[in-house]
């Protein structure tokens, strides 16, 4: 956002009204899209947010969500029945898939996504968020911190997040962790 406006900034010194103007509505937009995913993320970091109801629920909540303020066609569906699980593994998963869904938003192209939350196994939460994006090269370090911070999350409950994408195929991202 600073560099837009520092961009706008420099076509308002060339006299370049129409520059000005595309720059500026570029920065609103992008202040738009970040204000909302900030939302998202305060939100599900309320205290109390998984407490109010179950950890599908609160996924249909971040989908429902990210859907209406994207246009990006998102679903959910959950394999099992619903058990708790220990607090610590469900925020990995929540956390995970606002992760996950943030950079549906910021970077795939993707025109659906889909989450799966699956209480098969009687000993672990899994979870798959899967996207019909651009995919990415998996060997490029990553450049922000959200993925990072996922993978560590994981790491954490003695788990691994991975990552199935390639160039033009997609992203599909799991984890499984303890209940």
């Amino acid at each position: 956002m600073v560099t837009l406006a520092r961009a706008a900034d420099a076509a308002l010194d060339r006299g370049d009204l129409a520059t000005v103007r595309e720059r500026l509505a570029l920065l609103e937009s992008t202040a738009a899209e970040n204000l909302a995913e900030a939302r998202l993320i305060v939100a599900a970091m309320t205290p109390g947010h998984l407490q109010q109801g179950t950890l599908a629920e609160a996924l249909q909540r971040v989908v429902d969500t990210a859907s209406a303020e994207s246009g990006i066609d998102g679903s959910l569906t959950v394999v099992g029945s619903p058990v708790a699980a220990a607090a610590n593994s469900e925020v990995v998963v929540l956390r995970t898939a606002q992760e996950a869904i943030a950079n549906i938003r910021r970077h795939s192209g993707a025109a659906t996504f889909s989450v799966r939350l699956d209480y098969a196994d009687p000993e672990r939460v899994g979870l798959e968020v899967r996207d019909d994006g651009q995919g990415f090269d998996p060997s490029a370090a990553p450049s922000g911190f959200g993925l990072v911070g996922a993978q560590s999350r994981a790491a954490d409950l003695g788990t691994e997040l991975l990552i199935d994408t390639a160039p033009g195929s997609g992203t599909t991202l799991r984890v499984s962790v303890p209940r």
